[in-house]
């Protein structure tokens, strides 16, 4: 690769972040969230690992930024919520096994070499201007919520971001059977994917609607994920008309990091840090040594907990994510769940650390064939709630469960433009 001024940019944009994440993690979510064994262990060894972690990754990191598109941007929220931080907890937590950190380097390198080998998965789209398929699965997603909602919470509106962990609880309860269930499930993700579309083809009415779902919908079970969904679309389709939001990602992420920080020192509080670096960073990339000790000395799942659940008896009685967040802060309620690394050793150990990161790759290279010609804004929404789902779960509950499906199929169908489809075969060639 030809080292050019634009390389040095994003390579200096990369330390510097690390160093962002380290302060934040160093000064704050150390002290203040040390219930989750978040120690301040580094050594001059350990933080050499962590630097050369990153750095050798870093021609990969710089080729992944640079790519459009879908995929290259799931995979650079990848690189800014999970390798980046897990880095930084190489480097404070010297206790950690060395075979570990190979491994997981292992990983990261394959999913980065994937991403830039494997090419979109071409298909044929829909081009002209019917909206059955695609306005009938959202119809009966809307339904599904409106439903729900009213059946199971009375209409609840929820406005709080913090007051919210008894009703995803509660929520859990829920006897809403298999199909209904997976309806309201999907309308997470596919809601606010939609609700882009159509305020970049001006069907504002639509789109109105389409937002109090969304707002119903969070008061079902109050994901965080939902409501932040929400904003960020009218974010997107305001300010990035002509541009993709993913050249601003790491900017984005840093400023979150920098007020985090003028928070915690002017203020003496932590909210963003608590919604943001902790929840979102932090807490899953801690959850990857978690699962790696643990399944190092004990039988590997083998998706029979997700995928193969129908066919096979796990060894675990009790569900896994649950078991692991009772190891970790000694409550059985709280649910460690977790994707990528964690998703492949767990379950396939060092053969899932090789061939998972593939198959995720391949996944988001179908999904984003879907994509195509459609506004990019679209895309980038879908990217965000790809990034969440992929980090959170095993990759089928995320193709079966989650709405991924759902979302590619309805994408499938939804009439775009043939000149742009034309374009965008042009710039990619």
């Amino acid at each position: 690769m030809i080292i050019r001024k634009q390389h040095i940019i994003f390579f200096t944009y990369i330390v510097l972040y690390r160093l962002l994440v380290d302060f934040c993690y160093e000064y704050i979510v150390s002290d203040v969230f040390y219930y989750w064994n978040f120690r301040r262990d580094s050594t001059l060894g350990s933080m050499s690992v962590s630097w050369l972690f990153l750095l050798t990754l870093s021609p990969l990191i710089i080729k992944t930024f640079q790519a459009r598109g879908f995929s290259g941007a799931v995979v650079s929220m990848f690189i800014l919520v999970s390798l980046v931080p897990t880095t930084t907890l190489i480097g404070f937590s010297s206790f950690y096994d060395g075979k570990f950190v190979l491994l997981i380097y292992i990983y990261w390198l394959i999913l980065l070499m994937a991403n830039i080998s494997i090419n979109v998965i071409k298909l044929p789209l829909n081009n002209s201007r019917d909206y059955f398929v695609a306005s009938s699965i959202l119809l009966s997603v809307c339904l599904s919520v409106v439903y729900v909602s009213f059946r199971y919470t009375g209409f609840r509106f929820q406005f709080s971001l913090i007051d919210v962990y008894q009703f995803r609880a509660e929520a859990r309860e829920f006897e809403v059977g298999l199909l209904l269930g997976y309806l309201v499930s999907a309308a997470d993700n596919l809601l606010p994917v939609i609700l882009v579309y159509c305020l970049t083809i001006k069907r504002y009415f639509i789109a109105s609607i389409l937002s109090a779902v969304i707002f119903i919908n969070y008061g079902i079970s109050s994901t965080k994920q939902v409501i932040f969904l929400l904003m960020l679309a009218y974010f997107f389709s305001i300010f990035f008309k002509s541009r993709e939001p993913k050249n601003y990602y790491i900017a984005g992420f840093s400023m979150l990091l920098i007020f985090s920080i003028i928070e915690w020192w002017f203020i003496g509080t932590w909210f963003l840090t608590d919604v943001f670096s902790f929840r979102l960073m932090f807490i899953p990339s801690s959850l990857h040594y978690a699962y790696f000790d643990f399944f190092s000395n004990n039988e590997l799942d083998l998706y029979r907990q997700s995928a193969l659940r129908v066919f096979f008896d796990s060894p675990y009685k009790d569900n896994i994510q649950f078991l692991m967040g009772e190891r970790l802060i000694g409550d059985f309620s709280a649910r460690a769940n977790n994707g990528l690394f964690t998703e492949a050793y767990y379950n396939l150990g060092v053969a899932g650390v090789i061939f998972i990161p593939i198959i995720i790759v391949g996944i988001l290279k179908f999904l984003e064939g879907a994509l195509r010609g459609l506004d990019h804004r679209v895309g980038a929404i879908f990217a965000v709630a790809a990034t969440f789902v992929f980090m959170s779960v095993p990759f089928p509950t995320a193709l079966l469960s989650t709405g991924m499906l759902a979302i590619f199929l309805v994408l499938s169908f939804l009439p775009r433009n043939q000149v742009n489809v034309v374009n965008l075969e042009q710039n990619n060639n």
